[in-house]
C-alpha cells in the first residue's frame, strides 16, 4: 500500500516501521500519544492467585522489583505482543487469550477459581471492560495503573514536515485514543490534502470511533498480525 503512517507512542511505532519496511512498505512515523510510567505507591503485591494483562506497556512500565515478586503466578494476557512482554519481564506462565479485554475476563473467570484475587496491571486510559466484567461474576480484582497514555497531536508547522509532501496511502489505528487524534491531525488544512485518499485500518471498532464518515477497514482480530493483513491486496 505505499506509504503507511504509524501513529503509535515511539516504542511501539519503531517496531511496527521495522516490520512494515520488511513487508515492503514505505512507513511514515509520526507518534501521537507518549506512554509515561507512573509512580506505583502502596505495598507489595502480596496476597493474589492470578495476573491479568490487558497491554505491554502495563508489563514494561511496572517496577520490576515488584514484578519479580508475582512472576511466578499464573499470568493472563490479551495477546501475543503483550505476551512476549509479560515473559521477558519473567513471568513463568502466561496464557494468551483472543486478543480484546472481553476474552481475557472470560479467560480468568474459567481458569481461577471463585475465591480467587486477580491483580490488573493496566494503564490509566482504558474502557475498564475486564475489571468491570470480573466484578460483575464476583471476582476480586485489583486494578494497579503502571502508565500513562498522553495524547499529542503536532501543530500544523511540525506535522506538514514530519509527513512530507506524498500522499499517505493508509494510517494504522491501535485505539480509540490514537483514532481520536488522528481525526484531528488529518482535518489540519496543511495537511489534510495529503489524506484525500487515505485508508484507515482500525484495530476494532472502537478504535475508529473518531473516523467516522472516512474510508475505514477493520482487522478480523484485535491484533497486529490481523491488522498489517488489511496492508494485502484484496482478491
Amino acid at each position: 500500500m505505499g506509504r503507511v503512517l504509524v501513529t503509535r507512542p515511539k516504542a511501539d511505532a519503531v517496531r511496527t516501521a521495522a516490520r512494515l519496511r520488511a513487508a515492503g512498505h514505505d512507513p511514515v512515523v509520526l507518534p501521537l500519544a507518549d506512554i509515561r510510567a507512573r509512580t506505583v505507591a502502596g505495598p507489595g503485591w502480596d496476597g493474589f492467585d492470578a495476573v491479568a494483562v490487558t497491554s505491554a506497556n502495563a508489563v514494561r512500565m511496572a517496577p520490576a522489583a515488584r514484578v519479580r515478586r508475582i512472576a511466578t503466578l499464573p499470568c493472563h494476557v490479551v495477546g501475543e505482543s503483550t505476551a512476549a512482554a509479560a515473559r521477558a519481564a519473567g513471568f513463568r506462565s502466561v496464557t494468551v487469550s483472543n486478543g480484546d479485554a472481553a476474552s481475557l475476563a472470560a479467560q480468568v473467570l474459567a481458569g481461577t477459581p471463585p475465591d480467587a484475587r486477580v491483580l490488573y496491571l493496566c494503564g490509566t486510559v482504558r474502557r475498564r471492560t475486564f475489571e468491570r466484567a470480573l466484578a460483575a461474576a464476583g471476582r476480586a480484582v485489583e486494578a494497579v495503573e503502571t502508565y500513562d497514555t498522553v495524547r499529542h497531536v503536532p501543530a500544523s508547522a511540525e506535522a506538514a514536515r514530519k509527513l512530507g509532501d506524498r500522499p499517505i496511502d493508509a494510517a494504522l489505528v491501535y485505539s480509540p485514543l490514537s483514532g481520536d487524534a488522528l481525526a484531528e491531525l488529518v482535518a489540519q488544512p496543511t495537511v489534510a490534502p495529503l489524506f484525500a485518499a487515505t485508508t484507515f485500518l482500525c484495530i476494532s471498532a472502537n478504535a475508529a470511533e473518531a473516523l467516522a464518515g472516512r474510508p475505514v477497514r477493520f482487522a478480523a482480530r484485535p491484533d497486529e498480525d490481523a491488522l498489517f493483513a488489511l496492508l494485502e491486496p484484496e482478491s
